[in-house]
Formats: structure tokens, C-alpha cells, sequence
């Protein structure tokens, strides 16, 4: 797949910074006598990540800029979206697919039994962010109903 230059460039910002996030967030979440085996890692990634730029190795930063943030994504962690606007000034929403898949559901009025995940996903992927409360509170009220 061929990348466009302002995909190419996007991809390289998003993922210093999303290496960047994961060091300075993540890095601590094992420590072993004072030894982080993810601080190590994801600074091997970053050198990686680097090289790969310099090569510019297209395919592999958006391969490597995936896998972290699906990492992200299964952690549903709440700062990463505030994170990458704050240091680069894109607005990204890596649960955007959740809000897509539950707004259909919202719009019908009902949770049936193959929606369960999808609302368990976008309640957890949304908990702490104050533009999604009310969407929160209708599948709230829809779950009651079941």
C-alpha cells in the first residue's frame, strides 16, 4: 500500500509521540529492582522507530504506530487522545469504531444480546470523557431495560 506524503508524515509524528506516551506513561507498570523491562522495550522501540524514518520504511512505522496504539485501544486508556493533541495538535479518537458501532444502537432505542460488548467497549472507552456523558446515559437507561 502506497502512503501518501501527509500520511507518511502523520504516521512518523504519531508514532514518536505515541513511543513517547508509552515511556512517560506506561514505562513503570513493572519495575524489578529498579529495572523496567517496558521502559527497555519501548525504548528499543523508539530506536527502531527512528531508524525506520530515517529509511523511511513507510509500511513498518504504520505497522509499529498500529500495534501500540491497538495496545492503547485494549487498556482503553482514557489520556492518549489528550495526549497526542496536546503534543501535536492532531485530534485523533483511536475508540472512534465504538462510538460508531453504538450510535446505531442508541438511535434504535435497544440493547439486544449481540450489542452487549459493543456498549461494554464504548462505556469503558468513554467513562471519563464529559462529551460522551449523555450518550452514557441512554445506554445506561437502555441496559435497565433489558
Amino acid at each position: 500500500m502506497a502512503f501518501s506524503k501527509e500520511e507518511r508524515e502523520l504516521n512518523k509524528i504519531l508514532l514518536i509521540a505515541t513511543l513517547n506516551y508509552l515511556l512517560e506513561y506506561h514505562s513503570q507498570d513493572m519495575v524489578f529492582d529498579d529495572f523496567s523491562p517496558s521502559k527497555q522495550w519501548y525504548l528499543q522501540e523508539l530506536k527502531q522507530a527512528e531508524l525506520d524514518i530515517k529509511n523511511s520504511r513507510s509500511q513498518r512505522i504504520k505497522r509499529r504506530l498500529d500495534l501500540h496504539i491497538s495496545l492503547l485501544k485494549s487498556r482503553f486508556d482514557q489520556g492518549y487522545n489528550n495526549y497526542i493533541k496536546e503534543k501535536t495538535n492532531y485530534d485523533i479518537d483511536i475508540f472512534e469504531k465504538f462510538k460508531n458501532d453504538v450510535l446505531p444502537i442508541i438511535k434504535k432505542g435497544s440493547i439486544n444480546h449481540n450489542d452487549v460488548y459493543l456498549v461494554e467497549y464504548y462505556m469503558k472507552a468513554y467513562s471519563t470523557n464529559p462529551n460522551e456523558q449523555d450518550n452514557i446515559a441512554i445506554l445506561k437507561n437502555l441496559q435497565g431495560k433489558r
